[in-house]
């Protein structure tokens, strides 16, 4: 069954139209955009996914799109963003915990990031035992630093959202490293919970990497030593912008469309210069069905 598995998510993968080639940019604009939590939410359907990558395509040229986790199904996810954005789109995911908790999927992210530097300009592979589902990778003028929270020191998918000792040093040393102007670490869940901005929703209250207080705030720590621009998360379905010990926590809430309607489903349109980068916020307007401009945060 499990080589059932292995080679249904391997076909999986090679349907789809992905560009390994190395990307080179220098420090000029460039544009791209942030997802979260799309779990049941895909296919052919402007009501779900579909409906904000349309509208993600028609904001600017996006270079590639992020996303923090809970994608399942990754490959339907892929499908979406080359069709509805750009048939060679880059994606750069995070791993939530529905995608841990589900062998096919984890069979498509090692794949899809096979030897841990297929996907361009990785600058350093994961650790051990999750050298494909988590990584650095530079854009310009910008580091980013996707993080694998259900790495567990032995297995990439074996362990509550909590950021492991050994991901906490591949982390300084990664950061240490760095010589770009700014950083986004991304990773599936807050290290700080806090309600929606709009509708006051409060979801995982007690069950986040708050779960682990001494390694949430070793980890959270580093992010402040190091000077991170901010921290870029997801899993609770609420939008939230805060500022904690210099560092920025931007909970995506979640891009289902009318998929959950408990909050407005959200994406972020960054634009990148030389000297400054913006995170806009649009959240999608029930009534009209089109993501509406919620929040402009530069850095």
């Amino acid at each position: 069954m499990k080589y059932f598995l292995f080679i249904w998510s391997i076909l999986c993968v090679s349907c789809l139209n992905f560009s390994y080639k190395e990307v080179y940019v220098d420090a000029s604009d460039f544009e791209f955009a942030i997802i979260s939590d799309t779990s049941d939410c895909i296919g052919d359907n402007p009501l779900l996914l579909r409906g904000a990558a349309e509208q993600i395509k028609e904001l600017g040229q996006i270079d590639f799109v992020l996303s923090t986790g809970d994608t399942d199904y990754p490959w339907a996810v892929k499908k979406t963003l080359n069709e509805y954005i750009r048939d060679d789109i880059l994606w750069y995911p995070a791993i939530g915990n529905h995608d841990a908790d589900t062998v096919k999927d984890m069979l498509w992210y090692r794949h899809y990031n096979r030897g841990g530097d297929r996907l361009p300009n990785i600058k350093q592979k994961g650790l051990k035992k999750t050298i494909e589902t988590m990584y650095s990778f530079d854009y310009s003028n910008v580091h980013f630093v996707i993080i694998n929270q259900y790495y567990n020191g032995q297995n990439d998918c074996k362990a509550d959202g909590r950021i492991h000792p050994n991901t906490i040093k591949w982390l300084r040393d990664d950061l240490f490293h760095n010589n770009k102007d700014y950083i986004f670490v991304v990773g599936h869940e807050p290290a700080y919970v806090f309600p929606d901005d709009d509708t006051k929703t409060l979801r995982h209250a007690d069950d986040c990497l708050n779960k682990y207080p001494i390694e949430r705030d070793n980890f959270w720590n580093i992010l402040s030593e190091f000077s991170v621009t901010a921290y870029i998360c997801g899993h609770t379905h609420c939008y939230s912008s805060e500022k904690v010990n210099e560092v920025w926590q931007i909970n995506i809430a979640h891009t289902c469309g009318y998929g959950d309607i408990s909050t407005k489903s959200t994406f972020i349109h960054a634009i990148c210069y030389k000297d400054q980068v913006q995170f806009k916020t649009y959240r999608l307007n029930f009534d009209t069905g089109i993501y509406d401009l919620y929040e402009i945060i530069k850095f």
